[in-house]
């Protein structure tokens, strides 16, 4: 429970903090009031700003804001009529950081020592990033109107408000280097990010996946932890069955879990994977994507019935699940099925149809090719030990079927479909209503049907 205490001539919000060792109870600082004319902008705020600030940073917190505005009240005459806060909540730790910085950058000279120019080297990228970050903050920071929208409080709350978190702009960022393959760069800004803010768990995440690309697993699997366990304090005071995933501080957590899940499938723990995915599926209420992550773990260990139970479960959500389900098929003896669930996967995922294979595809000129290539790449990935393991029966089924012309014709007809609704998007709906008739169960049955007829596939 917060109260408020006397403090030198401020009022702070505090609440008691058990020390974990020696079990005494010490006064944590939420918030500092400075001013009488702070104070009562506080207890006065109608657009509830000032109760935000402390929920936010204090989520398991309970607030009694009745009990609060009364203590705050109270203590009025404690405080002085004016404060100056921008030297105080801005400019001050500003400046102080900027001078700390500046004189690491001039006493360390990597033309004089050695031990300098190691230091520039191992923080090369993260210098980088903040020459970028700075010259982007001088261009735009002249030529400013106030307005409604630009301008904070006489107490800064906004300012203050706006350094608990990562601001989306360099998690963006961070987002595109990864997504770019640009992986020393990112992971140099994921830590410099999870040290500036420690609750950064999406940054654990990053870090977890940068050393997945490196097969670095055991680096993979703590930072999976650390995000796991960091994502874990975001969530709310009360957590409904229906706001997993909808609210986006769970999202964190539940990434964690999936990326781990991946990481101990491709490890072989595939008893692990299980484990995380029960949790997926029981405790964050994913049960359809618990059923995705379940797939190549069934294949991979060789349950072809649980695998295609998962993958029926999902393929209608996810077109892509329907590669997986016509592997279990063709290894439960399902040819005619293997075929059609093949079909229906490969002719909106061409791509991913030829990686899974070995056969390489051209190269990806769209947003949408690239994400079938890396569909692909991801898949082949998660099935690599059941991939790695496959017969000649099973590569010259799904290779012959792939390589048909019949086959190649559909799969162009549907990509010429895409390209022109995305080219065109005019009122006439032919080419869309074209590629939702092919990508449709029953398209994939017909064609299935044509081709195990000219091809003479015992199906």
């Amino acid at each position: 429970m917060a109260y408020v205490r006397k403090k030198g001539n401020q009022l702070a919000v505090v609440h008691g903090v058990r020390d974990p060792e020696t079990q005494n109870v010490e006064q944590k600082t939420l918030f500092t009031i400075y001013s009488k004319a702070e104070a009562l902008a506080a207890v006065g705020d109608k657009s509830g700003q000032f109760r935000r600030i402390l929920e936010d940073d204090s989520p398991d917190l309970r607030f009694d804001w009745s009990k609060l505005e009364a203590e705050i009240r109270e203590n009025l005459d404690h405080l002085p009529d004016l404060y100056g806060y921008k030297k105080e909540r801005v400019a001050d730790g500003f400046r102080t950081a900027m001078l700390g910085f500046a004189k690491e950058l001039m006493v360390n000279d990597p033309q004089m020592l050695v031990a300098s120019a190691r230091l520039f080297q191992a923080n090369r990228h993260e210098l980088a990033y903040l020459r970028e970050l700075i010259d982007w903050r001088l261009r735009t920071c002249d030529g400013k109107d106030p307005g409604p929208f630009n301008q904070d409080n006489p107490f800064f709350w906004r300012s203050i408000s706006h350094r608990k978190d990562v601001p989306s702009e360099e998690w963006e960022k961070l987002a595109q280097l990864y997504d770019s393959g640009k992986y020393d760069e990112a992971e140099a800004i994921a830590r410099m990010l999870t040290e500036c803010w420690p609750n950064f768990a999406e940054g654990f995440n990053y870090l977890g996946l940068i050393a997945m690309e490196r097969n670095d697993h055991e680096k993979a699997l703590a930072f999976f932890d650390d995000a796991i366990k960091v994502g874990r304090t975001l969530f709310p005071k009360r957590l409904r069955k229906d706001m997993w995933w909808s609210d986006h501080d769970t999202r964190p957590y539940i990434r964690a879990l999936i990326y781990k899940t991946q990481l101990l499938n491709r490890t072989g723990d595939y008893v692990g994977a299980l484990i995380l995915c029960n949790r997926l599926e029981t405790e964050c209420h994913q049960v359809a994507t618990a059923a995705s992550e379940k797939i190549p773990i069934f294949l991979n260990d060789g349950k072809w019935e649980e695998a295609r139970k998962a993958a029926q479960y999902v393929a209608g959500i996810y077109p892509y699940e329907n590669f997986p389900l016509a592997f279990a098929h063709f290894k439960l003896g399902n040819r005619q099925e293997a075929l059609v669930r093949f079909l229906r996967a490969a002719i909106e995922y061409p791509r991913t149809a030829h990686i899974l294979f070995r056969m390489r595809p051209t190269k990806s000129t769209t947003r949408l090719e690239a994400q079938d290539h890396n569909t692909g790449v991801a898949k082949a990935r998660d099935l690599a030990h059941f991939l790695k393991k496959r017969d000649k029966a099973f590569d010259r089924f799904f290779c012959t079927i792939l390589e048909a012309e019949p086959v190649s014709a559909v799969l162009a007809e549907y990509q010429e479909a895409r390209k022109k609704w995305l080219e065109e998007r005019s009122h006439d709906r032919t080419w869309f209503e074209k590629m939702n008739e092919m990508m449709t169960d029953d398209f994939a049955r017909g064609t299935a049907a044509t081709v195990a007829a000219q091809l003479g596939l015992e199906v």
